[in-house]
């Protein structure tokens, strides 16, 4: 009988850390880049619950594209995904923006050079 008490116990304790088992801590750190061509356009940033409903303007390693994607399917709960604004539509489009890698930084340089 007490052999079964602790079994239930060892169990119980093993199923409430499975139930209880939060999301990723925190986003993993950037991957650097060492050329433009490491650049690409991404619809979400890590832990961005809400990706961008007017195109995808966030600049990005192009390897973190999918660890962003799969950071944030565990992440952003059905809850936080309904805290999203709803967009009723988009504006002109703003002027071209080219990639760049500045510093082991994917950023985001309006074309023609001019930040």
């Amino acid at each position: 009988m007490r052999s079964r008490i602790v079994v239930v116990l060892v169990v119980g304790a093993l199923l409430a850390a499975v139930a209880c088992k939060k999301g990723p801590a925190s986003p993993p750190p950037p991957t650097k880049c060492s050329s433009d061509g490491d650049c690409a356009w991404s619809c979400e940033g890590f832990d961005d619950c809400c990706p961008a409903p007017c195109g995808c303007t966030i600049p990005m390693h192009a390897a973190d594209k999918g660890k962003a994607e799969a950071f944030n399917r565990e992440a952003c709960t059905p809850a936080r995904r309904k805290e999203c604004p709803v967009v009723g539509g988009c504006g002109p489009a703003p002027p071209p923006r080219v990639l760049r890698c500045r510093a082991g930084a994917c950023v985001s340089e309006a074309a023609g050079g001019a930040p």
